[in-house]
């Protein structure tokens, strides 16, 4: 089974937009997952705050105190925060009230050195009354040291009440498999985001498989791409590059912004899943397609550990 051998490497990589911003890649930091037990029944919604965070099965990750405030982040995994996409719930307690925030505006803007990340907009969970969530695609990971270190911040509005600029340092690891690719086109000069978002932990047989596509406006700016096309061919490499039948290619969704198909996986073992990128047009601007001879991957892809 493949591995990642550069995950634990730091490197310097060059992220080319129109100019030339550079990002620093570090090492893997320790586990600084916590839980939030508290169990207190908040006086406003007569539910323990804790239940709804029991109830979706979620891990602390950080937790940060401004004025009054107290935000509490948290992901599906214990894992914590990797290259790429990341879905992040938050809360908001009030402390002198002691109670959980209902009615929060919030937003979030990213920021390592000089350069950002795409980002969505934060939304109330549905059947919930104190978590909201949203995204970050983070483009690089980044070491526990003084200096390295992604900067959360987070812009809080409830009522008349705002709270801005409570922000919280976040340690960001690779993943043991690929899922983001960052790379301009030499076809149109535009620097492409792809990030796989489902599966995160894929099966035998067939699997949904999801992901954004956004490019690069500027170091700190990024854009949704709409109405494009991701073209799969999952291979073994270490099957003398066995692929699958029964793939569908990824095609955008308006409703949610995503791109959707089916990859299909008929053993366990390590997978590449080589991407060709088109645009409406069906202009092919980055990867390659695979073939038997001398060109054995694209250089674009995901990787998957059943």
């Amino acid at each position: 089974m493949k591995i990642n051998t550069n995950k634990y490497k730091c490197t310097l990589g060059i992220l080319i937009i129109g100019l030339i911003f550079s990002l620093i890649s570090c090492k893997k930091n320790d586990d600084n997952t916590v839980d939030n037990t508290s169990s207190t029944t908040d006086a406003t919604t007569g539910v323990a705050p804790a239940q709804e965070v029991a109830s979706l099965i979620l891990k602390e990750i950080a937790e940060f105190t401004k004025g009054n405030y107290t935000f509490y982040l948290y992901r599906k995994t214990s894992a914590g925060i990797i290259t790429g996409y990341n879905e992040i719930y938050v809360q908001v307690k009030n402390n002198v009230s002691g109670n959980y925030v209902q009615d929060a505006s919030l937003s979030w803007y990213p920021l390592l050195h000089k350069i950002s990340a795409p980002a969505s907009a934060i939304s109330k969970v549905s059947g919930t009354n104190t978590i909201y969530k949203g995204y970050i695609i983070f483009l690089t990971s980044c070491t526990d040291t003084a200096t390295e270190y992604w900067q959360l911040t987070v812009n809080y509005t409830s009522g008349t009440d705002t709270l801005a600029r409570a922000s919280s340092k976040l340690y960001v690891t690779e993943p043991t498999y690929k899922r983001l690719n960052v790379l301009q086109s030499a076809v149109d000069g535009q620097q492409y985001i792809i990030a796989l978002v489902e599966p995160t932990t894929a099966v035998v047989g067939s699997d949904v498989i999801t992901a954004y596509v956004y490019n690069t406006v500027s170091s700190y700016s990024f854009a949704l791409v709409p109405n494009y096309k991701i073209l799969i061919d999952p291979r073994m490499p270490d099957m003398a590059n066995m692929g699958s039948s029964g793939n569908v290619n990824l095609s955008y969704d308006s409703a949610t912004g995503l791109y959707k198909g089916t990859v299909n996986f008929s053993m366990t073992g390590y997978w590449e899943v080589g991407l060709i990128l088109e645009n409406a047009s069906n202009q092919v601007l980055l990867g390659n397609e695979i073939n038997d001879n001398d060109t054995t991957a694209s250089t674009i892809y995901f990787e998957f550990g059943l």
